[in-house]
């Protein structure tokens, strides 16, 4: 969490750690003796040029940073997008029926999203219930492709590629709808979140 916190707001910290960094400078000269009052009122148009050129520096060095903080934040972010696909099919013969649900994520940022982890916690709603759903979690998936299709020893969604996930699951008619909540995290603490709700009800 810390370092998560660290890595987020590392423009800003950069920036507090320059200004103490020069201010300890400052201090430093004057306990030294290399600056003194008496010695800028007496070269008081140099240091006003300098306090100038300084000031600019610091203008060029915050709208630099402003930049980056910005840019940083629209074309680096971690962004990441999900199809919820559900087949729910009727058994024959059976008060059942079969719910395959596909989870098709795609990095539509442009820095990878490393490791993600990919949970779903489902809710079966009965009419007799309706306050108190069925409730299943699933982490564990039945088909796990990704591409490229080389192996990788740590899972990396590059920019434009996708990963897919897939669960196959019984559902009793006695549940009308079947919500899906999706949860996705990346090894470095990003997480989303995506909802699908289904109609159990299936038409003859």
């Amino acid at each position: 969490m810390i370092l998560r916190y660290l890595y987020r707001n590392k423009t800003l910290i950069i920036s507090t750690l320059f200004g103490l960094l020069l201010a300890l400078t400052i201090l430093n000269l004057f306990k030294d003796g290399i600056l003194s009052w008496a010695r800028i009122e007496k070269n008081k148009e140099l240091f006003g040029v300098l306090t100038s050129v300084l000031n600019t520096i610091f203008l060029i060095i915050a709208g630099v940073l402003a930049y980056v903080k910005f840019f940083k934040g629209q074309l680096f972010a971690h962004q990441l997008a999900a199809t919820i696909t559900v087949d729910n099919i009727a058994v024959p013969n059976a008060s059942k029926q079969v719910h395959g649900i596909a989870i098709q994520l795609k990095n539509i940022g442009s820095v990878r999203i490393w490791n993600p982890m990919v949970s779903m916690e489902i809710s079966d709603y009965s009419p007799i219930n309706l306050n108190y759903p069925k409730i299943e979690r699933v982490s564990h998936w039945d088909n796990w492709s990704h591409k490229p299709s080389s192996y990788k020893a740590q899972l990396l969604v590059d920019p434009g590629e996708e990963i897919l996930f897939f669960h196959t699951r019984f559902v009793d008619n006695e549940y009308f709808m079947s919500s899906y909540l999706v949860e996705v995290k990346s090894k470095d603490g990003y997480i989303w979140n995506f909802v699908r709700n289904v109609n159990n009800v299936l038409t003859k």
